[in-house]
């Protein structure tokens, strides 16, 4: 079965959890933000946006306590691991098929 493209209402499902995500990102506490960061890239196909959010994260966030060996870009470190394994774990369940 071949996959349609992208109807108008996930286009404004997308949109609509970006504009909610980048609010939680700038009011809320680090830990909301990154939850439904990883919530969007489980239930959206290819949720790359959470790259970025992990970067303003880490330029809101990222300190000097959160720095392993001089690396630190952590949040978008975390986003870009979870993605790919979302899009890995989505491949080979069948629900998301």
């Amino acid at each position: 079965m071949k996959k349609e493209g992208i109807t108008k209402r996930q286009i404004v499902e997308r949109i609509a959890s970006d504009t909610a995500i980048l609010f939680l990102v700038l009011f809320f506490p680090w830990w909301v933000a990154c939850f439904f960061c990883f919530l969007g890239a489980a239930f959206f196909e290819n949720f790359y946006e959470a790259f970025f959010f992990g970067l303003l994260l880490d330029a809101l966030y990222g300190t000097e306590a959160i720095n392993f060996h001089g690396f630190r870009l952590f949040f978008a470190t975390a986003a870009l691991f979870f993605i790919f394994f979302s899009v890995t774990v989505k491949q080979k369940v069948r629900f998301f098929s």
